[in-house]
């Protein structure tokens, strides 16, 4: 994902908010958690000095939180020496020491997944647990290592999020091309982990195959039932495959504001629009399916209780 690009002259509202990341997930009022998190920010170079922020009513509408908020972590900020406002000129960053951080920037929404935050339900990562097929063949490898192989597709949605592991079958020209450029790339993969991926193929690939469908069946059957008692104003396709569920919101509602309302209900989900190379899913959410069903059912009595249009 690329980083959001802006104007030198300022940051629109929803380029700030995926910046902000998961805010409003720690304890205290809600205008102090967003100057603290818009000063770091600024502190690690993000929001350059000179940055005109975004205006109070539009930063609102798109955190889905008052206008007074904004105002009063504004206010806060300039408190602070941290911003200055002129009047037809808007709130900007000022001058200051900036921290070592301000030579790397990211996308502030993925790049707050690395942050300690207080989300109950994390419905924004597609990452499942370790078969465990996989984790025996881990724990005991002696007993797979001598048999065949058969290097076709990616594991880590199927055995393990953590086994980092694909393979390829082609011509045995293709295969040394590709070998050779694999080889000048990244100097070459950890060998217990690809004869581990080899074993399993060969003897239990099968097993795993039933003993997924089974896990992810369960919990898209809790998540998808929940979501017709509790929001049956959303739609969505039924995936053929796959960990995630595209949630539309009725009434065309806007899916970044719902996500910050989300955040503040302990529960992380990720707007479309994140996720869309043509800019579009600005009224859906993606949702992952990967937790407990128990897990999945309370994160969604959680979102109905998020007012406005979600219902």
């Amino acid at each position: 994902m690329t980083q959001p690009t802006w104007p030198s002259s300022g940051i629109g509202a929803l380029a700030l908010t995926d910046l902000l990341g998961r805010w409003p997930t720690a304890d205290g009022p809600l205008y102090r958690l967003l100057a603290t998190r818009i000063a770091r920010l600024a502190d690690t170079g993000e929001l350059p000095a000179g940055l005109r922020l975004p205006a109070e009513r539009d930063l609102a509408a798109a955190l889905s939180v008052s206008r007074n908020t904004v105002a009063a972590a504004y206010q806060l900020l300039r408190d602070e020496g941290m911003a200055e406002s002129r009047q037809g000129a808007g709130t900007r960053i000022v001058p200051h020491r900036t921290t070592p951080a301000a030579v790397h920037r990211a996308n502030g929404f993925f790049a707050g997944l690395l942050e300690e935050a207080v989300v109950e339900a994390d419905l924004s990562l597609a990452a499942v647990d370790c078969a465990p097929q996989v984790a025996a063949a881990l724990t005991d490898p002696d007993s797979l290592l001598d048999r065949a192989e058969r290097r076709v597709g990616s594991l880590s949605k199927l055995y393990w999020g953590g086994l980092r592991t694909g393979w390829i079958v082609g011509s045995r020209g293709l295969i040394a091309r590709l070998a050779a450029a694999k080889a000048a790339a990244d100097q070459g993969s950890t060998a217990f982990q690809q004869a581990t991926v080899a074993a399993l193929l060969r003897g239990q690939h099968e097993d795993i195959v039933k003993w997924r469908g089974e896990w992810l069946r369960a919990r898209y059957d809790a998540l998808a039932g929940a979501l017709r008692d509790s929001l049956p104003g959303w739609t969505w396709p039924e995936p053929d495959g796959g960990l995630c569920l595209w949630g539309r919101l009725p009434g065309r509602a806007d899916s970044s504001a719902f996500a910050q309302a989300a955040l503040r209900q302990g529960v992380a989900v990720v707007p479309g629009r994140l996720l869309s190379a043509s800019n579009t899913g600005a009224d859906s959410v993606r949702l992952a399916f990967t937790q407990p069903p128990d897990v999945l059912r309370a994160a969604v009595r959680k979102l109905s209780a998020i007012p406005g249009p979600s219902r």
